[in-house]
């Protein structure tokens, strides 16, 4: 056999069985953090009540939670407290450095609510004439564009293949480019370190200015006009 085709199968071999093994490794740590956080304290109970063991309890319990936690904050009642407890929250010193960040990230991640905050965008980087993919998450401060005087955002750039961790960008409005494309695709092209494009587009590509503009990537920038 030639060592071509060696390679090719060798190729096809870690594309098929990588991402299963992430993904499955994936799994693994999250039932195993469960199971030694939330698992052990109900295992104990349900030990104590019924006198048996029932594996994986403890991520049942962790998403049985999470749905009674959901179905709670959806509530009028249940929303009211849920404030009042984050205002507690966030009076506590250490508590209140972290838990606003912690909840913006994952709103950012997950909640559909806003749009402006989950636009894919590229922007010049690392160096000019090089592009990165990231994701627009907000206007940056007032003292960073004042200082460079020109309009700034803050792009978050995901690394590859575990989009998690990545860099806060400050870029100037008029280095981003928006791209159409959805989160879900910027995420998959990142997350494959490329491989993965989308099926009705060969490259990934700007949008043309006419159908969205610069102004539609920032909509807090257009009003804002400290920086002339």
């Amino acid at each position: 056999m030639k060592l071509g085709k060696l390679k090719r199968y060798f190729i096809a071999g870690v594309l098929v069985l990588v991402p299963l093994v992430v993904t499955v490794y994936v799994f693994m740590v999250a039932f195993t953090f469960l199971q030694h956080t939330v698992g052990r304290h109900v295992d104990s109970l349900i030990q104590h009540l019924f006198r048996v063991r029932v594996q994986g309890i403890g991520v049942a319990a962790s998403v049985l939670t999470i749905l009674l936690v959901g179905v709670l904050t959806s509530t009028v009642i249940g929303s009211r407290l849920f404030r009042y407890g984050e205002r507690i929250f966030s009076r506590i010193p250490v508590a209140r450095a972290i838990y606003p960040s912690a909840k913006q990230i994952i709103e950012f991640l997950l909640s559909p609510k806003d749009p402006r905050f989950r636009k894919a965008v590229a922007i010049p980087y690392p160096v000019r004439g090089e592009y990165a993919i990231g994701f627009q998450t907000g206007v940056a401060p007032p003292e960073v564009g004042e200082a460079v005087g020109t309009r700034m955002v803050t792009v978050f750039v995901p690394t590859s293949p575990s989009p998690i961790t990545g860099f806060t960008i400050l870029v100037p409005l008029d280095a981003v480019i928006p791209l159409d494309m959805s989160i879900e695709e910027a995420l998959k092209f990142i997350v494959s370190a490329g491989v993965l494009v989308t099926e009705n587009r060969n490259a990934v590509s700007a949008v043309p200015t006419a159908s969205i503009s610069r102004d539609d990537v920032c909509t807090e920038s257009s009003t804002d006009t400290r920086y002339g």
